[in-house]
């Protein structure tokens, strides 16, 4: 009985959600945090691929936003071509204009059947953002993989100001984290941060490689690096967002996300792709 009553109740939450983007509904404000709370509202597949599999966590995270801000759907209509498909795709990339997503409900439909497409897109994406600025992606190898304690402590604090902003203007920002013990970068969704009494944080994300899930991690006071609370991961997304290898049973489907690496964060200097999502809104 507890755990029909559970899944009732895990229903019903989920129904009471936003069932739509942001432009399906921008008439009456719909609060975006809401929006990525919805596990339909989310890419259905894991980080994967990439240069060298290296995986393409920036570049899913860049298009999860994107579906949420300006994707609308038209359940009734015919299911689109896949000519069509890479067309609406390339919108969303481009954050250029709201599209209107014919014969699916939400965003795990449509991303759940057309994932070799999208994959195949979001490696193109890849390689021509890696080529038009290496630099950009070059500067985040040479981030600092730990902090001392009072500069991981004002890190903190400047992401958890960042994030009071975001969240007052209905906005999702990045938090970029740089891999422990390797070259690996990464990026998430800062979905949810909130204070601990002793000066620490309580965090959640929105992570391309845990597509289905919100993940936390807590930061204590004299903590240098950033460890998930919890979570599992397929090994090969693991050892793909970090960029780098290392010697691991590859039998094994799943491991703790936090016994490979831990991670430092950092915040870009803008969010070039929020401002351009604010004039497709428009």
């Amino acid at each position: 009985m507890k755990t029909l009553n559970f899944t009732l109740f895990l229903a019903l939450s989920i129904l009471t959600l936003p069932q739509g983007s942001f432009a399906q509904d921008k008439v009456n404000g719909p609060d975006i945090y809401q929006i990525a709370q919805n596990p339909k509202m989310r890419i259905a597949f894991d980080n994967d691929g990439g240069i060298a599999g290296t995986g393409v966590c920036w570049w899913h995270s860049r298009l999860q936003r994107s579906f949420w801000y300006l994707a609308k759907f038209d359940a009734k209509g015919a299911k689109p071509s896949q000519g069509d498909v890479s067309n609406i795709v390339s919108t969303l990339m481009d954050e250029s204009a709201v599209v209107t997503i014919p014969g699916y409900e939400n965003v795990y439909d449509f991303t759940k059947d057309n994932q070799a497409t999208i994959q195949s897109m979001l490696n193109a994406w890849e390689r021509k953002d890696t080529i038009s600025h290496p630099g950009k992606w070059i500067a985040g190898i040479f981030k600092k993989s730990s902090l001392a304690p009072n500069v991981m402590k004002g890190r903190m604090d400047q992401i958890y100001s960042a994030f009071q902003e975001a969240k007052q203007n209905n906005k999702i920002i990045f938090m970029r984290l740089k891999a422990t013990g390797g070259e690996g970068i990464h990026a998430s969704l800062l979905y949810d941060m909130q204070p601990l009494e002793d000066g620490g944080y309580h965090i959640q994300a929105v992570d391309s490689n845990y597509a289905g899930e919100i993940i936390s991690y807590e930061y204590k006071m004299g903590d240098v690096n950033l460890d998930p609370l919890q979570g599992t991961v397929k090994r090969r997304s693991v050892l793909s967002a970090a960029g780098f290898v290392i010697t691991a049973n590859t039998e094994s489907n799943s491991t703790d996300y936090g016994s490979f690496f831990s991670w430092t964060p950092y915040l870009d200097s803008d969010d070039v792709d929020m401002d351009k999502i604010e004039n497709a809104l428009k």
